[in-house]
């Protein structure tokens, strides 16, 4: 006889099922359950489309999810709630498109923190991305953080966030906050390359390439006034110099007109 199996019943055989407030997810627990999903990934045309994934532990992984930009590449979403993926990715000499997610298609990373790191010994165009190398597609980061390190003296033209955009990016209350950058800025972006994104309250601390997004610092200035942004559990602050205010105010019986100006640093 012959079977047609549904992926979600493929998709129920490999990852522990789990119901929230937003409804069905699989559950990504171990290395080993990140592995399992990018050998789904693989195993058939946009398997992934219209699923939701959500990590229930930090961990720490090794290997990427998908294998070409189109039909196996991750197409869902996936709920970091608010663990961390930590990474080990080296790549040789030839490598291209290191990163956890390699390609996506019309995906949504959200409530993920990466830390780790991504070596490289390429020369010249990596395409490295600390979440995704390569984008197409409408692709969303919502409340996502990288604070890990890319390194690779020879490497240049990569993204802290996205190698490569091929579609449109929306980005949401993210920071880039890498540990150590020893990639090259030429040709780099601070989220992403090529253009084409969206940044609703995004920031980073260090600039890498093409400056995207606000800077923030992870400490408060002590001299200046500090606006404080909070992302994934974590405090960054954006200094203000408020002007307008004066020592003392006469009062003559008439309501005082207190006119502060608050400008940020970019």
């Amino acid at each position: 006889p012959f079977y047609i199996i549904s992926k979600e019943a493929v998709a129920e055989y490999l990852f522990q099922k789990g119901q929230d407030e937003e409804g069905e997810f699989y559950g990504i627990s171990s290395s080993d359950d990140f592995n399992a999903l990018g050998t789904f990934v693989d195993t058939a045309d946009s398997v992934t489309s219209g699923m939701r994934f959500k990590l229930m532990n930090d961990i720490e992984v090794t290997t990427m999810i998908g294998t070409n930009e189109d039909t196996r590449s991750f197409q869902g979403t996936f709920d970091g709630n608010g663990k961390t993926l930590t990474l080990n990715l080296n790549g040789g000499d030839n490598d291209q498109f290191l990163a956890p997610f390699r390609y996506v298609k019309d995906a949504t990373i959200r409530n993920l923190i990466v830390a780790g790191t991504i070596t490289s010994t390429r020369y010249g165009d990596g395409t490295h991305g600390g979440f995704v190398a390569l984008s197409s597609g409408e692709t969303t980061f919502e409340n996502c953080a990288f604070t890990g390190s890319l390194l690779g003296e020879t490497t240049n033209s990569c993204g802290g966030f996205v190698g490569w955009n091929k579609g449109s990016l929306t980005f949401t209350d993210c920071v880039f906050d890498p540990a150590q950058i020893t990639m090259s800025s030429k040709y780099s972006a601070t989220f992403n390359r090529n253009g084409n994104n969206t940044l609703t309250r995004c920031y980073y601390t260090t600039p890498f390439g093409e400056v995207q997004g606000v800077r923030v610092s992870d400490n408060a200035n002590s001299v200046h006034t500090n606006e404080q942004i909070v992302i994934d559990g974590k405090n960054y602050y954006r200094t203000c110099d408020i002007s307008g205010l004066s020592m003392g105010y006469k009062y003559t019986g008439a309501p005082i007109a207190v006119t502060p100006v608050v400008q940020f640093t970019s």
